[in-house]
């Protein structure tokens, strides 16, 4: 892609440098601004611009040199119109000058961040969340901070200019700037990046600050000094990880403040602040290394354009979830986190971290886990073995097992547990039933987890074979109950819907209730299973995860999570009940 380009910028140096005379020379088509007009506030804009007389311009369209590839495709797109739809002529360059060339001179179109002191005037004023056109004397900037914007931005300068069909010349509408957005970037004019500093918490490594440090140094030039939270607070600071730097009203400094895996991202009385999940030092620099990604684009944009409303769960958008429902005192999860040993676009990088996420943020007591292969208990043992211990990691073979259950240590404690392969099935990793008993240690209250996961449909019918796994599951369920007569929760990937024969014949014959059409209030009822990363209709209520529950669980609220944020993290979405242990 980049050869292509530098090819297609290259082949026209020629016809460049004869544009960039005839300007220099002061052709009156490239000046020409009309009578003028009046704009909204009462001020005289300037006139038309005439582009192209005669199928020649003395304009340039003109894009940076080291671009990224949207912006190519929206230079590209923006080429096409002028030179071949309208037939301008319009010469083709990168920002690049010849030695000695006098830049202000040149007639151009600027096409995003270009090497040109009007692009860096215009990109200060920019809105973060929109766009801006503006005519800096015989210059034309067209700006924005992300490549989504920097092509509207394009679209909006194409609709102003067209062919005028009485002299054929290409004419661009009278104006002085079109604006798109309102936000302000919080490092601009009013507040200077270089009058930052870093600050992190005294005692931790200072890796994510260097960090920091290194990437606004390579993208604008600016050398931030580093410090610890030991030295007074100023009004000019980003501050990483949860430091002593309290926020107002909040009595337990920055905890409260974000997830507690990921990051999270705001502003604060003018202080940007980077705040690592767990606050360990591998968090704070993830979380570090995720903002440089998102926000520092010296390709796109010579401005660190962070708004001072900013306020961003670093996961791509998972809020932190309400408390339990009202009248309940415990919470029931299953999900299935999809294995990277059978699906070639299951890499681990960039899971891993929402996985945890779900898990951490929603708190569930216990949680049905599927498909935990070996790599996904270790890498949750990292994310999360603070707060979650696991049942049954092993089957009878010593090979792990796949249909793991995680209880969260710190709200119960395990009692008994269990764990059956079935009788058949595809493989004895996966095709089980693992189960707990668990007390909660602030009521006391006692319950049973089971996690189970029937086997799918990857070559012919397995229905019959789940049916038999229904039957067996149901005889080892049905003898929890008698034997330690209290609520029982069945977590699983089922690989069959609500209306199929094989879950139909374990409901029928322990005679539980799911929650998914019997809780008092349900939310999302929707079809659980889809291709990673790919929507779902809302239409389709048949699932394939399942939580069924005994009929003296009182369960008080029911919900499938599946807004984007668990779109591209498994093709399964996670479940969760909450109930009443009496």
């Amino acid at each position: 892609m980049k050869k292509h380009a530098e090819t297609f910028i290259r082949i026209t140096l020629f016809a460049v440098s004869l544009a960039m005379l005839a300007s220099i020379c002061g052709c009156a088509a490239g000046n020409n601004d009309g009578d003028g007009t009046i704009s909204s506030d009462g001020t005289t804009a300037p006139g038309p611009v005439v582009l192209s007389s005669g199928g020649k311009s003395t304009y340039s369209i003109v894009h940076r040199s080291s671009c990224t590839d949207d912006t190519l495709a929206s230079f590209r797109r923006v080429v096409r119109y002028l030179n071949t739809e309208l037939g301008s002529g319009m010469a083709v360059a990168d920002d690049w000058l010849m030695p000695g060339t006098d830049a202000a001179s040149l007639n151009e179109i600027l096409i995003g961040s270009a090497d040109r002191d009007e692009c860096r005037e215009v990109y200060e004023d920019t809105p973060p969340d929109g766009y801006l056109i503006r005519r800096v004397g015989n210059k034309i900037v067209i700006a924005a901070h992300n490549d989504k914007k920097l092509d509207e931005a394009v679209s909006a300068f194409m609709s102003m200019t067209k062919k005028d069909n009485e002299n054929g010349d290409v004419v661009l509408d009278a104006f002085t700037e079109v604006r798109d957005g309102s936000a302000v970037a919080l490092f601009g004019k009013n507040n200077p990046l270089a009058e930052q500093r870093i600050v992190y918490r005294d005692g931790c490594s200072d890796k994510a600050a260097k960090l920091l440090a290194s990437k606004i140094k390579s993208a604008y030039g600016v050398e931030l000094p580093i410090v610890t939270d030991s030295e007074a607070p100023t009004d000019k600071e980003i501050v990483i990880g949860m430091t002593d730097r309290s926020l107002p009203g909040d009595t337990t400094g920055m905890k409260g403040a974000y997830a507690k895996i990921g990051y999270r991202l705001f502003v604060r009385d003018g202080k940007l602040f980077i705040l690592g999940g767990d606050d360990s030092d591998d968090v704070n620099y993830e979380a570090v290394t995720r903002f440089c990604e998102k926000y520092i684009t010296p390709k796109l944009s010579p401005v660190l354009a962070v708004t001072p409303e900013l306020s961003e769960d670093g996961l791509g958008g998972m809020d932190v979830p309400a408390e339990l429902a009202d009248g309940a005192n415990a919470r029931i999860m299953s999900f299935n986190i999809l294995s990277e040993e059978w699906d070639s676009a299951a890499v681990m990088k960039g899971r891993d971290y929402p996985v945890a996420a779900t898990i951490l943020n929603y708190s569930p007591d216990v949680a049905g886990i599927q498909e935990v292969s070996a790599t996904w208990y270790s890498r949750l043992q990292s994310l999360i073995g603070s707060e979650y211990e696991f049942v049954g990691k092993t089957i009878p073979s010593g090979n792990y097992n796949y249909t793991a259950l995680a209880y969260n240590k710190n709200k119960v404690r395990l009692i008994d547990s269990g764990m059956t392969v079935y009788s058949v099935g595809n493989s004895p990793r996966l095709r089980l039933l693992n189960w707990g008993v668990f007390e909660s240690k602030a009521s006391g209250s006692r319950f049973i987890v089971c996690n189970t996961h029937y086997d799918a449909n990857h070559t012919g019918d397995h229905t019959p074979i789940r049916v038999k796994q229904a039957t067996e599951m149901a005889e080892i369920v049905n003898g929890l109950v008698e034997k330690y007569k209290v609520p029982v929760f069945c977590c699983g990937d089922y690989n069959c819907t609500e209306e199929s024969e094989p879950f139909g014949t374990f409901m029928k014959l322990t005679g539980f209730k799911d929650p998914k059409f019997t809780a008092a209030k349900i939310d999302n009822p929707i079809k659980t299973y889809h291709k990673l990363g790919e929507a779902v209709s809302r239409e389709n209520n048949l699932g394939i995860d399942h939580i069924a529950c005994s009929p003296d669980a009182e369960v008080l609220y029911y919900n499938t999570l599946c807004g984007k944020f668990w779109l591209p993290i498994s093709d399964h979405f996670p479940i969760y009940i909450d109930v009443n242990l009496k």
